[in-house]
């Protein structure tokens, strides 16, 4: 006779599992397969997440080092005297456009005076004209006048 174990081991013996064990061989590769892989991905974003962590820390201690560098009073005394230095310059160059545009009327002005005078002759008349004289020339001469000092021509 047999006994219970014996008798166990014969019935369990014509059962057909071989599928079923072949299935959870698999299933237990891939749940090995899928444990390293989330094991390698979170070493690597604890080593990213370090890597962050230490730029962190460098851009905080940078940021915390120009805080207390900065001088909110005198940033803005720079801007007011800057802005205040810049009005001032906009001012004298408007005031120079303005006196250039005097100076330049006023030459003008006394560019007809001096054609005038040119035109009268010394004596203060009408002076007589040489044939080949004709306003260009005297535009010409009054110019060169103008521009070249006296002891020059």
């Amino acid at each position: 006779m047999l006994t219970t174990s014996q008798l166990i081991a014969q019935c369990t013996s014509h059962f057909k599992i071989a599928n079923d064990t072949a299935s959870l061989l698999r299933i237990s590769d891939s749940l090995s397969t899928l444990s390293q892989f989330r094991s390698q991905h979170l070493q690597s974003l604890q080593s990213s997440l370090a890597q962050l962590s230490r730029t962190h820390q460098t851009l905080s201690a940078n940021h915390s080092h120009t805080l207390s560098q900065h001088n909110p009073t005198n940033h803005a005394a720079e801007i007011l005297r800057l802005d205040t230095e810049k009005f001032k310059i906009a001012k004298q160059a408007s005031d120079l456009e303005i006196e250039g545009e005097r100076l330049q009327q006023e030459r003008e002005r006394l560019a007809g005076v001096a054609a005038d005078l040119e035109v009268e002759g010394v004596e203060g008349g009408e002076r007589e004209k040489p044939e080949n004289e004709d306003a260009t020339m005297y535009v010409s001469q009054l110019l060169l006048r103008s521009h070249c000092p006296q002891n020059s021509y």
